[in-house]
């Protein structure tokens, strides 16, 4: 609502604006020289609040052209600049400013939050040090520059920064408090920052971001009823979307008897290997379920019980009575506890093809995955370097032959002394998860970071050993080295912040002393 009438103000704004604009544009006699710096200044700050970069640009170039100093007219040259997706060229004219007139605050807000977002983090740093020393006391300049130090690693740092940015920001602000949350995460302050979650959507009760926060933190804790209801503020967001069809949506309360339900597609595929565990639980209700499945993926869902029929990403949808995200299963079906998880395995390698192993006599064959998918916003934490496995490779391969399951279009070519510990490469062979979940079930054991393959051995009943960094996702809680997800997992975690010297030796030294000790179970 407040957005609204917030839009409706500069709308209004713009319209009683217009006429003088116009007069300014045409340098006509009515409006001094002064006069019309200042109307067309305020009408590119009018313009780009109202998302009309392209007159925003144009106003604030007639507005340069009218005045001897250029510092405040050139921002808003930059910001129009950043809305239209020329970012080099803003950084340019925002440099500019700091190099001429620095008393422009706002350029510093604006120069360093783009410099964070092009992940320019060490000029991003010097840019926005400068600013909160020239006004300590602009909350503003103090988040970007806590957000940066947390880039950085300094996560002390940007814990102090963060905590200012709270302390003098406005009331109702709930950004310093999510930000802050994060940082503590990655501490491993998880109940403080539980209770940071909470005060944000007390503090801003109509925040998607605030409540979706709070939701993966409470799902962390194992709070699954508040934690999945609050999950479903995630559409609010602007981040997960779904395709717009006329279907109505399924809450968890309409009868499905003898309907048609639609189990929609969203997320990543470890999400949908989690979620088709659910699909038993809409059939005994009498639905009949179409799941729409990731591409590669169509074979394992109709393996799984309770799915009628599969459709893929370039399948024309049947009729169907329901929809229902995929994510919101939980919700929908009631998980309040992790009693109410239906448990694995719950899919089937379909048939097809030999998997090209090669015979060993007596020795466990142990699969590798050490990288996830590298656009993933928190991959960089998750994902391991292949030489830091070096040892653990080198160590073991007297007693086990490795094998390695990460496909060639995402890893980094394998190094001779690496390659020679793996006994079996079958990343070229892994066309599709069908032929994943083939490789797995002839393995002993699955050793894979947080992605797809930890769910689809989960889901198949393999032995599996995740490795995850401390702020893991939701679904692994805190502390635990098991999982209700999945009876087969065990969980190696990091005990300390990532910039803590090396935060995956004492995982892979648990790692290496579990292999010593591991007898296969078939």
């Amino acid at each position: 609502m407040a957005e609204a009438v917030t839009a409706g103000k500069l709308q209004r704004g713009w319209l009683l604006l217009s006429p003088l604009l116009q007069a300014a544009l045409a340098q006509t006699n009515e409006l001094t020289r002064e006069q019309q710096y200042h109307v067309t200044a305020q009408a590119a700050e009018l313009a780009i609040a109202l998302k009309k970069p392209g007159v925003a640009l144009d106003c604030a170039r007639q507005a340069e052209s009218l005045t001897m100093r250029k510092g405040w007219p050139t921002h808003l040259q930059a910001l129009a600049l950043r809305d239209l997706g020329h970012l080099d060229e803003a950084v340019t004219l925002w440099e500019r400013v700091l190099a001429g007139e620095s008393y422009v605050q706002a350029a510093y807000q604006g120069l360093g939050s783009l410099l964070l977002r092009q992940e320019r983090y060490l000029r991003a740093r010097q840019v926005l040090e400068d600013g909160v020393r020239l006004w300590p006391r602009s909350a503003y300049l103090w988040l970007s520059y806590g957000l940066v130090q947390a880039r950085l690693d300094d996560l002390e740092g940007a814990d102090a920064a963060l905590r200012t940015a709270m302390r003098l920001g406005p009331e109702g602000w709930e950004a310093p408090l999510l930000n802050l949350a994060w940082v503590l995460r990655r501490r491993g302050g998880f109940a403080e920052a539980l209770q940071l979650h909470r005060q944000a959507v007390e503090m801003a009760p109509e925040s998607a971001e605030a409540h979706w926060n709070l939701a993966t933190s409470l799902l962390s804790h194992g709070q699954y009823r508040e934690g999945f209801a609050a999950f479903e503020w995630r559409f609010q967001r602007g981040r997960a979307l779904l395709q717009q069809r006329d279907i109505p949506l399924w809450d968890g309360q309409a009868e499905l008897s003898g309907k048609r339900i639609l189990v929609v597609r969203e997320q990543g595929v470890g999400d949908a290997l989690q979620m088709l565990r659910f699909a038993a639980a809409l059939a005994a209700r009498g639905a009949e379920v179409i799941w729409e499945a990731h591409a590669g993926l169509e074979s394992l869902c109709a393996s799984v019980t309770g799915v009628h029929a599969v459709v893929g990403p370039d399948m024309a949808l049947p009729e169907v009575d329901y929809q229902v995200p995929a994510m919101s299963l939980p919700c929908c079906l009631r998980v309040t506890d992790a009693a109410d998880i239906p448990p694995a395995p719950y899919l089937t390698a379909p048939a097809g093809d030999p998997v090209p192993l090669t015979a060993s006599a007596g020795r466990q064959k142990i699969g590798l995955v050490w990288r996830g998918n590298p656009s993933h916003e928190g991959d960089a934490a998750r994902s391991i370097a292949l030489p830091r496995l070096g040892e653990m490779l080198h160590r073991s391969s007297g007693m086990v032959d490795w094998v390695c399951l990460q496909r060639p279009d995402n890893r980094e070519p394998l190094p001779p002394d690496l390659a020679s510990c793996f006994c079996d490469d079958l990343g070229p062979w892994l066309s599709d998860f069908s032929r994943t979940a083939r490789a797995l079930m002839a393995l002993d054991l699955v050793i894979s970071v947080d992605t797809a393959v930890l769910h689809l051995a989960g889901a198949l009943g393999r032995p599996v050993w995740g490795l995850l960094p401390l702020a893991s996702d939701w679904r692994w809680l805190i502390g635990r080295d098991d999982s209700p997800w999945y009876s087969t997992l065990r969980l190696f975690r990091q005990t300390k912040p990532a910039p803590a010297g090396d935060p995956w030796g004492p995982v892979l030294q648990q790692v290496m002393t579990a292999l010593e000790q591991y007898t296969p179970v078939r």
